[in-house]
């Protein structure tokens, strides 16, 4: 009977010492062995090099499988990146638009706003020239009424 510790078995095929744990409910079931409190694995028997290569080859893989992952991630940064580049052009090129429309519209305003003033000084002379043509229509015909003789003064006067 050869025995190892959890941690020495752990170690030995690269699995946590949870994962020893775990195998003991079902691939290490009848090789647990507590001597003393401690808890030991029977490996005699086992094929632990066969174990440690597939652990080995279990591992090759993950790096693999990460070095792509990383080189997929980078690929999608380097995408997002262009998109985020994108964006910006796209929000540069309407912020000049919305500047353009914008320096459009203050032109057009002011130009309004001369209009107003030139329709309004308008507004101002013609409403002078109005008053004054009343008062001259006032005086004209005050002067029509002071000149022409009432009835009983052209009565009496013939």
């Amino acid at each position: 009977m050869e025995l190892l510790t959890v941690k020495e078995y752990s170690e030995l095929v690269n699995i946590s010492v949870g994962g020893v744990y775990k195998q003991f409910e079902n691939k290490l079931k009848n090789r647990k062995k507590v001597i003393d409190g401690l808890t030991y694995v029977d490996i005699s028997g086992l094929d632990l090099d066969s174990k440690v290569e597939s652990t080995e080859k279990n591992i090759e893989e993950e790096n693999q499988d990460k070095s792509s992952n990383n080189a997929g991630l980078q690929e999608i940064i380097k995408v997002k990146e262009e998109l985020i580049q994108n964006l910006k052009q796209q929000i540069e090129t309407l912020q000049n638009q919305y500047q353009a429309q914008l320096s459009i519209k203050d032109e057009t305003i002011a130009a309004l706003q001369a209009q107003i003033q030139q329709m309004q000084n308008q507004v101002d002379n013609l409403t002078q020239l109005l008053s004054q043509a009343q008062q001259i229509q006032m005086s004209q015909q005050l002067a029509i009424v002071q000149r022409k003789p009432s009835f009983w003064d052209r009565f009496f006067k013939k």
